[in-house]
This record gives structure tokens, C-alpha cells and sequence, in this order.
């Protein structure tokens, strides 16, 4: 179904999906037809927006998972309602320590299967960083941190870890024990596929693609098929079975090849359309794009139903605001 109007709502731990569930009556009353879900995905420990996704393949449990996500569901079609998801296909949040996917690259370097997944130079100019990944998460220097004792070996579902405070980085090759001292921990972390750093060397140093200068986002090759096809494997699914109508595709221009993306989704969703449940299969799919067209970029290209209305907002505010 086509949306008309729609609401966004900002899912968390405070706001699930049957708490959504308890508004369908009140928005259905007020003319809406799709609720405009916020990523639902699961995302880092904490997280109160669901951008910093961590795993692409799991509804979050602190949701409600896919069983509440069913249930508002099938609330909204009883109301002859239906659903958009917000997705991210641009990075993935890194600096927890749920992301399987980023600490299998930093158990394996290049050696990974998800090497290829985040956009990472492996050969960066400067020599001490070749093959490793440089994680800025310190609040100083490596040797001041060693000489401080703030990084300490710990061991957690059997697998020892380095840890400095609440952040965990695993630990590859040798065995290793809690009685490790620091000079045995610099010599085990000069051995990882990371070289730990204190944060504010980022702009100078980093050798992997972040969500502008935010180092705990991690950008995604999206352009490589098989990054494409495991970030939205879900999305698909869910769009097959009928829980979601369409997407809003967030930071569209963070992408390598932005409008190549946007056909590649639109034509990988319709090619799913007579999946779907019968009811749902005469519109087709709806993707609209977290973006503000330039005067230059004609939006017919890029395959979309629209944007999220950012240039409108924007005329709008000026409108409504004395110069």
C-alpha cells in the first residue's frame, strides 16, 4: 500500500513495539497511514536512537524483537494501516562490544570474512599501521595508558580480552593468562591486527571510513554484492512477509555510488513483491532518501518515491522565521 501520511516514531528500551502497538487507534483516527519506524535492528548496548546498528540480521530484543514486531504489525493492518523502516546501510556501530562482525576483523586483520565488509586501508602510509585497524578509543597515549595500568587482560565467555574501562577488544594468537603484567600486554598488543590510540589522533591517523568524524561508526562497503546482500537480508525478508511497506534510506550520500544503490534496493525489493501476502502486492515497493537535492542532481535518476522532505523543512523555516 502507497503511504499518505506518516508518523516517525523513535523506538527504544522506553518505547517498544507494543508500546507503538497502544497508539494504532490514536494515529488511525488522525489520518496516518504508515507508521514510520525508527531502525529497529540491534544496535550498540545503551543505544537511544538505533543508528549504531551492531547486528543487521536481529530485531532488538530490547524492543520487543520479531515477535513484537509481528504484533504491531498486525495491529496496523487491522487498520487498514502499514509500516516503513528507517535502514543504515551506510555504517555500523563499532566501539561496543557486541559487532561480531567488526571483532572478527580485528581477531583476523585481512584474513577476516568480514574484512571486506568495512571500508579499511590495509596498506595506510604509515608503517606501524599496515595490516591493522586503528581504534582511537584511548583518553591518552598507548605507552601512558601501559604506564597508568589501564589496560588490563580479562577473560569473558572464555575468550581473553583486552579491557580499558567498559570497552573490550579480543585478543588473537597466544595464549595468555589474567597474571599478565603491562610489559606482557605491550608486547601481546603489538601482535594484534590493531593498534590502540588515544582518540584525538583520529583525524590524522585513522585508516578506515567513519560516519563524518565519529569513530565509533564504522562505514560499509555496500557497493561490494555480498556487503549489500548481508546488510539487508533482513529488510528483505521482512518486506517479503509483509511486516514493512517500504524503507527510508538514511545518509543515502554517504555511499560510493548513491543512485546505483538506489535501483539496486528498488529492484531487489520488487523482485519480491509477488511474495508478499496477496493483499499487499499491487504497490509497489516505497523507498524514499535521507537527502537534499542539488539543483544539478535531477531526482528522476535515482529511482525513489522522494526524500524525507529536508529541503521542504527548510523553505518552511524560512517562512515561518523573521530574517
Amino acid at each position: 500500500m502507497t503511504p499518505r501520511a506518516t508518523v516517525r516514531l523513535q523506538l527504544t528500551r522506553d518505547f517498544t513495539f507494543d508500546h507503538a502497538r497502544e497508539r494504532v487507534d490514536y494515529f488511525a483516527a488522525l489520518g496516518i497511514s504508515h507508521f514510520y519506524l525508527s531502525p529497529i535492528f540491534r544496535a550498540r548496548d545503551g543505544s537511544t536512537h538505533g543508528y549504531d546498528t551492531v547486528d543487521f540480521s536481529t530485531v532488538s530484543d530490547v524492543l520487543g524483537g520479531i515477535d513484537g514486531l509481528r504484533r504491531l504489525v498486525a495491529a496496523l493492518r487491522g487498520r487498514g494501516m502499514g509500516a516503513i523502516l528507517d535502514i543504515v546501510p551506510n555504517h555500523m556501530g563499532v566501539a561496543g562490544k557486541n559487532n561480531a562482525w567488526w571483532n572478527d576483523v580485528l581477531s583476523n586483520g585481512r584474513n577476516s570474512e568480514y574484512a571486506r565488509h568495512f571500508d579499511i586501508d590495509w596498506m595506510p602510509e604509515q608503517r606501524s599501521l599496515q595490516g591493522k585497524v586503528l581504534l582511537p578509543y584511548l583518553d591518552r597515549p598507548l605507552a601512558d595508558a601501559l604506564d597508568a595500568g589501564l589496560l588490563n587482560v580479562v577473560r569473558e565467555n572464555g575468550a581473553f580480552k583486552i579491557a580499558h574501562y567498559d570497552s573490550r577488544w579480543p585478543l588473537s594468537g597466544e595464549s595468555i593468562s589474567e597474571s599478565t603484567d603491562a610489559n606482557e600486554i605491550a608486547a601481546i598488543l603489538e601482535r594484534q591486527y590493531y593498534l590502540l590510540d588515544d582518540w584525538r589522533v583520529a583525524p590524522e591517523r585513522i585508516n578506515w571510513r567513519r560516519f563524518f568524524d565519529i569513530s565509533e561508526l564504522a562505514a560499509m562497503r555496500i557497493e561490494d554484492d555480498r556487503v549489500f546482500q548481508d546488510v539487508h537480508r533482513a529488510v528483505f525478508a521482512l518486506y517479503e512477509e509483509g511486516s514493512i511497506d517500504g524503507v527510508r534510506v538514511d545518509h543515502v550520500d554517504g555511499l560510493s555510488y548513491p543512485i546505483q544503490y538506489c535501483h539496486k534496493l528498488r529492484d531487489e525489493l520488487e523482485s519480491r513483491r509477488a511474495n508478499r501476502p496477496a493483499e499487499l502486492r499491487d504497490a509497489p515497493p516505497y523507498i524514499v532518501v535521507e537527502k537534499i537535492f542539488a539543483s544539478h542532481e535531477p531526482q528522476r535518476d535515482w529511482g525513489v518515491a522522494g526524500t524525507t522532505g529536508y529541503d521542504f523543512m527548510d523553505q518552511v523555516s524560512a517562512l515561518l522565521h523573521n530574517p
